[in-house]
């Protein structure tokens, strides 16, 4: 038999009945808060950067947008290893610093007059590796910290957040590239990265992460085998592999969208900066609504159905983006980010709690390394997809190609056991 991965160790103390009165949630939450609003940003900027100022391609854009995501396909597995070994705060803590070294890399570089496009391919393919890092141990820790039955609760709010990046990111990041430029708005990101490390410090709660006399001895090997019995989880857990699959599929048609999306904004519909960090801005305003409403929906429809509902209309609205160029441009990217934003957020805000209930504690950083790998290698690769058609093909054909396939997916996602859930599984 093997040894247990967990240390035997006093029981922790219950968390607040009440989440808003949870301190320890509450830090994390505004750290998280601050540093996805700068996530945002450059989310514009970036891109921006690499069209406007280094004169990219629309493939050269789909690859950097991919260097961001690689990380997740290599890393994900043994990251997760790790995250179920040892404090998974520390490990955010350290990722949110390397982040913002990595980062505040970009203005210097311009600065100095010598920032090239394959320093922001290096640059966001290391950037992205400490998000994997971060990305994990987060996913792990947080049923630590607030509790199995405040979960669901956290992630809501957490989406909150995540709207507010939606809300902020974009349209604070489009008036300061017009304003400063592009690589000078980066720094924004880098230092938002620190006020979530400091929230991080702030947190009073302690983890007792599993001491190594009760864990097996690490090697290549035992590696091995933890990377497997994280991989066998969903593997025979017909509702996560369904989940998995459906999902990814899905993921790989909407990134061969956002691939070009931006290109065909500035290039196509003539967008400045501003209009368009504007536009990107309403996403928020929908998931602000789809973060408050995720409750209502998830009840009316139940857990599988609300996936797969709000999945399929993600997808419909993608495919509506090259209306566009028929007529009311600004009308029609506001009203499709709009709606992106509800249902993306109370489909996350469901697929994520739903994976986090069905797995033990002790494999949640292993499973979410599983589902990391496919759905964030689905990532880059609908990326460089979508370029490469952007390139060839042209930008709407790409656009239509890409929503197609995710909508696709997640109507597939009907007839499978992830689809059939009616209501979230109890503690396991």
């Amino acid at each position: 038999m093997e040894p247990p991965l967990t240390a035997a160790a006093p029981p922790a103390p219950l968390p607040p009945a009440n989440l808003w009165r949870h301190g320890d949630f509450n830090r994390l939450w505004a750290g998280q808060t601050v540093s996805v609003i700068g996530s945002g940003i450059t989310e514009l900027a970036l891109p921006t950067l690499a069209v406007l100022q280094l004169h990219a391609t629309p493939l050269q854009v789909g690859l950097l947008a991919a260097c961001q995501r690689v990380a997740f396909p290599l890393l994900s597995l043994p990251i997760g290893v790790l995250a179920d070994r040892v404090s998974r705060r520390r490990l955010m803590l350290g990722a949110d610093l390397a982040r913002c070294l990595l980062l505040g890399a970009i203005p210097v570089l311009s600065a100095l007059g010598v920032l090239q496009l394959w320093h922001l391919y290096v640059l966001g393919a290391l950037t992205g590796g400490f998000t994997v890092v971060f990305d994990l141990a987060y996913l792990a820790y947080m049923p630590s910290l607030v509790g199995r039955s405040h979960l669901a609760d956290a992630n809501a709010r957490l989406e909150f957040s995540f709207s507010a990046a939606n809300i902020g990111g974009p349209g604070i990041g489009g008036l300061l590239v017009q304003a400063v430029g592009a690589a000078r708005t980066m720094a924004l990101d880098a230092g938002s990265f620190l006020v979530s490390a400091l929230m991080l410090l702030l947190i009073g709660r302690r983890e007792t992460p599993p001491a190594p006399r009760d864990l097996p001895p690490f090697s290549t090997r035992q590696m091995g085998t933890e990377i497997v019995e994280g991989v066998r989880v969903v593997r025979r857990d017909p509702m996560l592999r369904s989940l998995l699959l459906t999902m990814g599929g899905f993921i790989f048609g909407a990134h061969m969208v956002d691939a070009v999306v931006i290109v065909y904004a500035y290039r196509t519909l003539h967008f400045s900066p501003g209009t368009l960090g504007a536009v990107l801005t309403l996403t928020g305003v929908g998931s602000i609504f789809g973060a408050a409403g995720v409750g209502a929906v998830r009840r009316r429809l139940g857990v599988g159905h609300t996936i797969v509902a709000t999945g399929v209309a993600c997808g419909l609205s993608l495919v509506a983006i090259p209306l566009a160029s028929i007529g009311a441009p600004i009308a029609v990217l506001t009203s499709t980010a709009v709606l992106r934003g509800f249902f993306g957020t109370v489909n996350n805000t469901t697929q994520v709690t739903l994976r986090q209930l069905a797995t033990a504690d002790r494999l949640h950083a292993r499973m979410n390394a599983v589902f990391r790998t496919v759905y964030w290698g689905a990532w880059p690769l609908g990326d460089v997809v979508g370029g490469a058609l952007g390139s060839t093909v042209g930008l709407i054909p790409a656009m239509l190609i890409g929503g197609t396939l995710g909508t696709a997916s997640m109507a597939l996602m009907l007839v499978t056991p992830a689809g059939r859930v009616r209501a979230f599984p109890e503690r396991r």
